[in-house]
């Protein structure tokens, strides 16, 4: 095959590299709904939730939806006034995104 043709393709894995990598990817969905579960019951503050380091990798807008009066409309609206996309990380908020999305949520 030319350098044209492998373009965009990942190099094989061995079995071993590939259960390592499923496991930890299981891991992390693990956490982040254990996560997301500790702020819908309380246990747990968003902004306790954001401060946190294990975080870092969590979408911000699936953590807001897990805050008790939170849906799709509401957290949409919060991070369209933060400015912040749908999609993006906890490890990627700037300090004045955070202060926007936490004085939104309250002291939820």
């Amino acid at each position: 095959m030319t350098e044209a043709e492998t373009a965009g393709h990942r190099p094989a894995l061995t079995p071993e590299a590939r259960r390592r990598g499923l496991e930890a990817a299981m891991a992390a969905r693990t956490h982040a709904a254990r996560v997301r579960e500790s702020i819908r019951v309380g246990s747990v503050t968003l902004a306790e939730a954001l401060a946190d380091e294990a975080n870092r990798s969590m979408r911000v807008g699936r953590m807001l939806r897990a805050v008790p009066g939170i849906g799709r409309a509401k957290s949409t609206a919060i991070l369209e006034a933060a400015g912040v996309d749908e999609s993006r990380r906890v490890r990627g908020l700037g300090p004045r995104q955070r202060e926007t999305i936490l004085k939104h949520v309250g002291g939820r």
